[in-house]
């Protein structure tokens, strides 16, 4: 780089500062130009090491600290603003398709979050699902400590809206805590076939669900492919399909609200219900299961396994007792749950063990044992 082109990034990097140093100072905030380019020097360095290293380099406290001042300098310098900040003295280079692709900094302000930014299509986290439950792993920190990782998109030439290609999930999770988002953008274009190998590359970080898996299931039926070519393209075994398509073709969604997060619903459960709806389908129940089984309230929220335990009792409420499941060995059937006791001689104690029972039976039954 040659003396001219070092000063110029130099006074960019200056006219930034004094910018930001001013904003910060309209909200009351006093920072001093020598703290604030120290900060904005250790941070292009960690994206420096982030880039020759990796993203799932683990994260130190010093670089903890730095994201965290970041993150409070832009919060308060983007209140009030209506725009994009674009900063160019954070960049950047990524090698695709064999060239040097420039990426800089974007900061996007929480209120210009939704419509400003956009996940592009070949993206298959499932964004209608993303809520405060399945982005926990991502809220627990970035409210406190800012953003840890920055997202990568692209400008769109023709709207000028941000696309979004890694980091669907930090998109959303700034829009519920109202943080700002930052992403990595570069103007130039991209190919379709990148910009699907980069966005699955990201989203091995954070593997598909099982259902996000269903709904390429699902894509491929309609495209005219068996269930057993679907798996082989897939490298899963043919039943998984089965039980795939099951989920989201035959398995209503209104089903599916009775759980915090439906993408990331077990397997082992999709596994349990799917069989379980094609039989009440048969006999007629479906509607009666639906009834019996609550839609999700935040004020009683239910962790997956406790939803499932309430299906299960609905299903033996509602099915006539020849398409009864069995007991677990070794239990007795009650009405809605199952029971085993053990009296261990040696101890004079009696071990007691239930399998779907709701709360208010294990409360009776601890009282029971208290009350003895």
């Amino acid at each position: 780089m040659n003396k001219r082109k070092v000063l110029e990034e130099r006074q960019k990097k200056l006219e930034k500062a004094e910018a930001i140093i001013e904003g910060l100072a309209e909200h009351g905030i006093i920072v001093e130009i020598e703290q604030l380019n120290e900060d904005f020097a250790k941070y292009e360095t960690m994206l420096a090491e982030r880039e020759n290293s990796g993203a799932d380099e683990e994260i130190t406290e010093e670089q903890k600290q730095v994201i965290k001042s970041l993150d409070s300098y832009y919060e308060i310098f983007l209140q009030g603003h209506n725009e994009i900040y674009y900063d160019e003295t954070i960049r950047r280079p990524t090698i695709i398709d064999d060239r040097v692709v420039e990426f800089f900094l974007a900061v996007v302000p929480p209120h210009l979050i939704e419509t400003q930014t956009e996940v592009i299509e070949e993206n298959k986290r499932n964004q209608a699902s993303l809520n405060e439950f399945n982005l926990n792993y991502i809220l627990r920190t970035l409210r406190d400590d800012g953003q840890m990782y920055e997202a990568e998109g692209y400008i769109d030439p023709v709207s000028g809206k941000i696309k979004v290609v890694d980091g669907s999930s930090r998109r959303k999770s700034c829009i519920l805590a109202v943080k700002p988002y930052r992403i990595m953008v570069t103007r130039e274009v991209i190919s379709r076939k990148q910009l699907g190998l980069r966005s699955e590359r990201a989203n091995d970080h954070k593997g598909s669900s099982f259902w996000e898996q269903s709904l390429e299931f699902s894509e491929l039926k309609k495209d005219g492919l068996s269930n057993q070519e679907i798996a082989q393209a897939k490298g899963v075994q043919e039943s998984r399909v089965s039980y795939g398509l099951g989920a989201v073709d035959e398995v209503p969604n209104e089903l599916y609200t009775r759980f915090q997060a439906h993408t990331s619903i077990a397997r082992t459960t999709i596994e349990w219900l799917v069989p379980k709806w094609r039989l009440m389908s048969k006999v007629g129940r479906t509607q009666e299961f639906l009834e019996n089984v609550k839609p999700f309230n935040e004020s009683d929220a239910k962790n997956d396994a406790q939803v499932l335990s309430n299906m299960k009792r609905a299903f033996r409420k509602i099915m006539p007792e020849e398409h009864q499941p069995a007991p677990a060995k070794g239990y007795m059937q009650r009405e809605d749950y199952q029971i085993k006791h053990k009296f261990d001689h040696d101890s004079g104690k009696v071990v007691v063990n239930v399998i779907d029972a709701s709360p208010e039976i294990i409360a009776k039954i601890d009282s029971f044992f208290k009350d003895l």
